[in-house]
């Protein structure tokens, strides 16, 4: 967001509306390409962090079924050797 008047009520409002940040005006070039860059840089940790989520679910569910599987092929390999 781009605002001429500056306020932490602003400031406030623009982050619970999910904003990264907030440029003031006179724009300074530099600014803005820092504020971007952070911005793509949140936005792919977030992707990265989603993305971990779901592994760190996946195994975390894979790994009972793993034991049980195990648990079973060893009860049946038990049971038919002489």
């Amino acid at each position: 967001m781009i605002t001429g008047y500056p306020t932490i009520e602003i400031a406030v409002e623009v982050m619970k509306r999910g904003g990264y940040d907030y440029i003031t005006k006179p724009l300074q070039l530099e600014d803005v390409r820092i504020k971007v860059e952070r911005a793509l840089h949140i936005k792919n940790l977030e992707k990265s962090l989603k993305k971990l989520s779901g592994i760190a679910w996946a195994i975390l569910i894979s790994i009972p079924l793993w034991l049980i599987l195990g648990i079973i092929l060893g009860k049946i390999w038990r049971n038919s050797l002489p």
